[in-house]
């Protein structure tokens, strides 16, 4: 009923771990992938990706991120 995926994951963990009271961040980012367009999201906590295989930052550039402060782009501007 659900596919699996990081956007399913980002999701639930981005909300169970706020209501917790856990400052964590949800970060959306486009890059390559073999030559091809690809999209991935994943959860940050204090500056780092949380409870990934490898590490999304050197292959995906963020440009949008859902935070307690709120939605910004990459850039630092509020949606």
């Amino acid at each position: 009923m659900v596919r699996p995926g990081c956007l399913t994951r980002g999701v639930s963990l981005y909300y169970a771990l706020r209501r917790e009271g856990m400052d964590v961040a949800l970060c959306f980012g486009v890059g390559l992938q073999d030559g091809d367009m690809a999209g991935h999201c994943w959860i940050e906590w204090e500056g780092h990706p949380l409870l990934e295989r490898a590490d999304p930052l050197p292959m995906f550039t963020e440009v949008v991120r859902i935070s307690r402060a709120g939605v910004n782009s990459r850039d630092g501007r509020s949606l």
